[in-house]
């Protein structure tokens, strides 16, 4: 089955690879990033900063102290995979894209969430991502180097960009109208009333908490 799965994804990149332009000597940054949601689970985040044209990417996750419930997909990515059961640790996920996409905006790939194990609280939660030699590929079936950050997950922050601000509001008033596609992680972090969905309340919401006039 592995075998399979593998030559299917090689042949998936070697489809797309004329389209998708790649610089094999830049360096990509990938950018994790946790925090604690209303309900006590743990959201861990992950996204690129720098994208130095990815084609195929497998990443790994490790951790301690707590216990997968979810991984959802940011959909900035294309063919995201993962078969294996939630208990499986280290949790593997893939991507394969059939075109050529900038992730520099700092779009989110995605989105774990925890549940702390018994006697557990989320300040004993640890993790840790890997990518072995292939595991990230460019358009020429090279091996791509990226380096990890760790920050903060800010609740609220649609754009990514480690604040909360008018531009989040304007974002998510965007996202309630159709203008920009909803997906499960904006709904994650920024469902300010718990609904399930986003909708202009949580777009005046974060605007009001942008400008100082509500606090959480």
């Amino acid at each position: 089955m592995k075998k399979t799965v593998s030559l299917i994804i090689a042949i998936a990149i070697v489809l797309c690879a004329a389209a998708l332009p790649a610089d094999a000597g830049q360096i990509g940054t990938f950018y994790t990033a946790h925090t604690v949601n209303q309900n006590g689970d743990i959201l861990l985040a992950v996204s690129a900063r720098q994208n130095p044209g990815i084609a195929a990417l497998r990443m790994r996750l490790s951790y301690a102290n707590a216990e997968l419930t979810g991984v959802i997909d940011g959909g900035a990515l294309e063919g995201f995979g993962a078969s294996q059961q939630l208990s499986a640790n280290p949790f593997t996920v893939q991507w394969v894209n059939s075109a050529s996409i900038d992730l520099t905006d700092g779009s989110y790939i995605v989105l774990f969430r925890f549940r702390p194990s018994d006697g557990k609280t989320a300040d004993d939660f640890e993790y840790s991502f890997s990518c072995g030699q292939n595991d990230i590929l460019n358009s020429r079936l090279e091996n791509v180097e990226f380096s990890w950050e760790r920050g903060r997950l800010l609740r609220y922050d649609a754009n990514n960009d480690s604040r909360t601000d008018t531009a989040d509001a304007l974002y998510i008033l965007k996202t309630s109208v159709g203008i920009i596609k909803e997906n499960g992680i904006i709904t994650e972090i920024c469902d300010s009333n718990d609904d399930g969905r986003i909708a202009t309340d949580d777009a005046l919401y974060i605007l009001k908490l942008a400008v100082g006039i509500v606090r959480e």
